[in-house]
């Protein structure tokens, strides 16, 4: 989609706007499966048009909260959006560029993840892998706003990793491999 020329002519039009939080921003990333980012924050946009018609847009926008619907195949999920990601336009009202963090918090075991790894080890120590852990999923936006370079990371909190050194080393083994990370990301 490539929105840079309107059918009205003829006029010079320049607008400044700015948003406070309260105002509440939604684009639709891709209608056929759901995928939306909503978002509250501040911008501090300028928006022009010339006489023949040709339109531009330049500025920022600030999320202070807000969140992506991800929908893959039949997982959905709601991320929250970290505050200071941003949405920046430099002319194309239709191509601005996104850096936009969103997590997701998943409550699962462990033991899928080190499957491969725990042969041998006492009833206990397996038991351990099978208690339900907060695996923060991180979705990463880049790029132009409505075709993102989408990339995921997947982590714990510290103090859990501390206590699951087996666990942390996995996870620093399957973000060397992307197809692995997204594989664990979806499961």
């Amino acid at each position: 989609m490539a929105l840079r020329h309107s059918d009205i002519k003829g006029m010079d039009v320049s607008l400044n706007g700015a948003t406070e939080s309260s105002a509440v921003f939604t684009i639709v990333i891709d209608e056929r499966n759901g995928d939306a980012l909503t978002a509250r924050g501040r911008s501090n946009l300028v928006f022009s048009m010339d006489k023949s018609g040709r339109m531009e847009l330049t500025g920022g926008y600030e999320v202070e909260q807000g969140s992506y619907n991800l929908s893959l195949s039949v997982m959905k999920r709601k991320f929250a959006i970290q505050r200071g990601s941003t949405i920046t336009w430099t002319g194309n009202p239709m191509r601005a560029t996104m850096d936009i963090t969103a997590t997701y918090t998943a409550n699962t075991p462990s033991i899928d993840l080190i499957a491969n790894e725990i042969t041998g080890r006492s009833v206990e120590e397996i038991n351990k892998f099978k208690q339900k852990l907060p695996f923060l999923v991180k979705l990463k936006m880049e790029g132009e706003l409505l075709k993102p370079k989408i990339t995921f990371d997947l982590t714990l909190p510290t103090s859990v990793l501390a206590l699951l050194q087996d666990v942390d080393l996995r996870l620093q083994q399957i973000r060397t491999q992307e197809s692995e990370l997204d594989k664990q990301v979806f499961a």
